[in-house]
Formats: structure tokens, sequence, C-alpha cells
């Protein structure tokens, strides 16, 4: 008898999006961002990203959730093709790149809904990042062309994924951090544009660069959520660190260049994925978001080959570029925080300290789960994540009509009357459960914790 290995379907399902994100990711990496399966060099990655870039914001204005999900095995197929087709052909390279790039942007956008439904999706996100760059590493070491494209599409269909939970962003920050993060990728597209030809001829050991980057996405995962803007200042000072050793010039200077240079890349990417998987519509976060990044390295090459004979010029414009947009970033923070402290918004406060706290978290109060059934409790879900009931409809796979009649039901069997009454209830339950479950900290109420302790004892 033959040993049969049976992998539970309940466990494959929890990692299809770990999966779908490693996998675009990869497919990114290996073809056209300047992958071993790209022939014509950085021409064809500017014609890619232009056509991504202008792709992802199209993505952003035009649809939503529902459509893009209908339009992923479309977007999927026409990837497999366009990879396909730019490896066993030797003309019409640019009209695959540009059918790459409407691709590229609407499967990448996919797989950051699917994330942002997760429990944790900057974890998984990171360890994508760590899965796709150590395949691109094992890629890199494969001397067959043609095991190479095989490899890469049979690993593409992977980023076929689905949405099965509503996202859990809440904020709204975005446009705040969108300029901040053009500068810094446009800096750093000029930058590759002089490095990589540089440190191809001089590298140490190829493919040793992807470490750093590995190491530096492991450390910015260690940075607490509420310190994330650590990870922007520190991607900023140690890309200046990069120019500073740019500029030395050598062998040595190339290598520790682009080492220092994929630190910051790490450092950044797990920022700007934070930043997306918190935001509240992750179509229109992951749109705009890729789209500043892409636009900022389309620039910042297409720049970088203008100079590509001024090695100084482009080393201290860098830097400047760099401490100018950090105080940027400092003044608009000043600006951003005293909002919070405006006559209107202490008015504000003042006004919603005498109601309920809002929705703290996701979960159904205890008192509920008893009362609602399954579908209803999905619902309920989607309305405290902020959703519309065309979004909760879409989620759920049924019509607007549905969510309304499960609406309904909700409220006669918690006696709420709108939405509005219905969030009050929930944030109240949750404040009773809280308090229920915080542990003594004084002197009294541990007293009281144990005389309550005592009375219960004795009359048991």
């Amino acid at each position: 008898m033959g040993l049969r290995i049976r992998i539970p379907y309940k466990e494959m399902k929890k990692l299809r999006p770990l999966l779908s994100f490693s996998a675009i990711v990869f497919w990114l990496l290996s073809w056209p961002l300047q992958g071993p399966l790209l022939r014509g060099g950085p021409p064809e990655t500017q014609l890619f990203l232009a056509a991504h870039t202008i792709a992802l914001i199209l993505t952003a204005v035009i649809l939503d959730r529902g459509r893009l999900r209908r339009l992923q095995p479309l977007a999927l197929l026409g990837a497999i093709v366009a990879t396909a087709g730019y490896r066993l052909t030797t003309t019409g390279a640019a009209g695959w790149l540009l059918f790459a790039g409407i691709c590229g942007a609407l499967l990448m956008v996919q797989a950051g809904c699917v994330l942002s439904g997760e429990r944790a999706p900057l974890r998984q996100a990171a360890m994508a990042l760590l899965i796709a760059n150590l395949a691109l590493f094992l890629l890199i070491r494969i001397d067959s062309s043609v095991l190479q494209t095989t490899l890469v599409l049979l690993l593409l269909p992977l980023a076929a994924g689905k949405n099965e939970q509503p996202p859990q962003g809440q904020q709204r920050d975005l446009p705040y951090y969108l300029p901040l993060l053009i500068c810094y990728h446009l800096v750093a597209g000029l930058m590759y544009a002089q490095m990589l030809p540089n440190y191809q001829q001089a590298a140490w050991w190829p493919g040793a660069e992807l470490f750093c980057y590995l190491a530096m996405v492991a450390t910015a995962l260690k940075i607490r959520t509420e310190h994330g803007d650590l990870r922007l200042v520190a991607a900023f000072l140690t890309a200046t660190v990069a120019l500073v050793l740019h500029g030395i010039g050598g062998r040595t200077g190339a290598n520790l260049a682009l080492f220092a240079m994929q630190a910051a890349a790490g450092l950044i990417d797990v920022f700007v994925l934070e930043l997306m998987l918190t935001q509240r519509n992750p179509v229109t976060a992951f749109g705009y978001g890729c789209a500043a990044v892409t636009g900022g390295i389309f620039t910042g090459e297409w720049l970088g080959e203008l100079l590509s004979s001024q090695t100084g010029l482009v080393s201290m414009a860098g830097i400047l570029a760099l401490n100018l947009t950090l105080v940027l970033l400092y003044l608009l923070g000043r600006h951003h925080g005293s909002r919070a402290t405006s006559p209107n918004s202490v008015k504000r406060q003042l006004f919603t300290a005498w109601q309920p706290a809002p929705v703290t978290s996701r979960e159904i109060p205890s008192e509920w789960r008893v009362l609602l059934a399954p579908k209803e409790q999905q619902t309920l879900l989607g309305v405290m994540a902020g959703l519309t009931y065309r979004e909760i409809a879409e989620e759920m796979a049924v019509s607007s009509s549905t969510v309304k009649t499960y609406m309904q039901r909700i409220y006669v069997k918690t006696g709420c009357s709108c939405q509005k009454d219905l969030l009050r209830h929930v944030a109240t339950l949750q404040s009773k459960q809280q308090d229920k479950n915080r542990p003594a900290t004084t002197i009294i109420d541990r007293l009281v914790t144990g005389l309550r302790s005592f009375g219960k004892a004795r009359n048991n």
C-alpha cells in the first residue's frame, strides 16, 4: 500500500490569501520588474510600469470589489498569455508588456483585497514578500531559460484568490502619505537606474542583495503598529546612506550601496503594505497606493537614464530630495495632529464623551450569538465594518434586498429600531464585556473581587 498524504481543505483554504499575494509578487519580480525573464532591460520595464500605473489608477476609480472579483479570471488568463507570448515570440514585446501591465494591476489589487479580510493581514503580506523573494533567488540560480519560464507559468495560477471576509481596515489617511511615497520611489527609481548596472558588473555574490531585503522585511514587521511611521523614517535614512555609498564609487561602494537600498526597500514595502491594508476601501487603497509606488519608480528610472553620466549630481539631488521629504513629513505630521486639537474637534470630543463607546472589535456580542442565524451574524459583521448593503451583498453573493431582509430580522431579534441604534447597542454590550473581563488593578478592586468570589463559593 502506498503512503497517502492528505492536506485538509480548510488548512489549504487559509493559505489562499498568502499564496495569492506571493504568486503575483513573484511574477512581477521574475519578469517585468527587471527580472530574469526580461530580455530588453530598463526600457521594457518602463513600458510595463507606465501601463501598470495607469491601470492601477483606473481600477481604483472605476471598479469595486464585486466587479474586480468577476474580472480576476480574465486578468489571470491574460497574464499567463502575456508571459508565454513574450517568452515564445521574438516580436511584439511592447504589446505583451502593455497587456501584462493591465492584467497585473487587476491581479495585484485583487490580491490586496483578499489579504485585507484576514485577521493578521500585515503578517501574511510580509510572509508573502519573503516567499516571493526566496523563490526569485532560486529562480536566478536556474540556468535554463525554458525551465525558468515554465516555473513562473506554473506558479502564476496561484494568484487566483477570493474575497471571503469583509475588510478589517478603518483608517482614511492614505492621501496624507501618497506624496511622500511618490517622492521616495522617484529617488529610488533614479538610484536603481544607476546602481544596478554597476552592481551587475561588480557584484560579490549575485542575489545576496535579496537577503538584505528579507532581513529588513522581518525587522520592520517587529515594529509596533502605533510606531509605524518609524519604518518610513528608517527607510529614508537608509536610502540616504545608500546614496552616500553610491557617491564613493568602486566595487565596495557599488555593493554596499545596493545592499543599503534593498534594506530601505524592505522597510518602505512593509510600511506601504500596512498603510494600504488598514484602509477602509482596499480597492482604492491598493489602486492608488501601488500607483504611487510604480509611478514614482517609472519617473525615477526615466530621469536616471537622462542623467546616467552625472553620478555625483544624482547622489546630491537624491540626498536633498529625501531630506526635504523628511521635513515635509514632519510638517504635515504636525498639521495632521493639530487638527485633532482644534476647537471644533474639542467640542466633538466633549459631545461624544456622553455617547456610548464606538465599536472596538469585530466580534458579535455573546448575548446576540444565540439569537442570530449565521447569515444574520455575517450581515451584522459587515455593518460593524462600515460596509454598505451593496458591499455586504457582494461579499455574501446575495442580492441587496436579501441583506435588507437579514437586517430587518436583526432589528426584530435585538429590539433595535435603526442601524445607528444597532451599533450603539453593540458598543454598549462590548463595553460591558470589557469591563467585566478587566482585571482588578487597585487594592479596593482586588478586595471587592475577592469578597465576590468568597460569596459565590459560600453559596455553592
